[in-house]
């Protein structure tokens, strides 16, 4: 994975960012993953290197995976 610095802060990310607004509850949208699928690709994404997320609260009504008990990140 490629990391750049996220300007002067002095923050090193991956120049890929998993966004996650497919992530959800399906009764909102049926095309949702499910939380279950939804840590699976993220700790996947994490493995492989990359350590930037998209997860704005506008994403399924302000829920999110990262913030479930059984996210590998917390």
């Amino acid at each position: 994975m490629q990391y750049v610095r996220l300007g002067r802060s002095g923050l090193k990310v991956s120049r890929v960012i998993l966004g996650c607004a497919s992530y959800g509850s399906k009764s909102q949208q049926s095309w949702l993953l499910e939380e279950e699928k939804a840590v699976e690709h993220i700790k996947l994404a994490y493995d492989l290197g990359i350590n930037t997320f998209d997860t704005a609260d506008a994403y399924s009504n302000g829920v999110s995976p990262f913030s479930s008990a059984s996210c590998p990140l917390r």
